[in-house]
């Protein structure tokens, strides 16, 4: 019925960032919407989660960013054995 519509937004390069068919932007919460893109689009679903815990006020964007790793302070943490 609306296979048309389904396949353009499939079709697009960043769907998570697009609105979804049918209304179901507006009909779903953002943790079904994720779940519904991994049902078409598992190649984006790494972006989506990271998305959706930066956006998650329980988490944040600190989940999202990897820690800085300073190499001077993991060689004076090392030993020789």
């Amino acid at each position: 019925k609306n296979g048309k519509e389904w396949q353009e937004w499939f079709d697009l390069e960043r769907p998570e960032a697009s609105p979804y068919p049918c209304g179901y932007s507006e009909k779903l919460t953002a943790f079904q919407r994720m779940v519904l893109l991994r049902c078409f689009r598992v190649d984006r679903v790494f972006l989506a989660v990271s998305q959706f815990i930066a956006q998650c006020p329980e988490m944040g964007e600190k989940y999202c960013t990897p820690p800085i790793l300073k190499y001077i302070d993991v060689y004076k943490q090392s030993t020789q054995y």
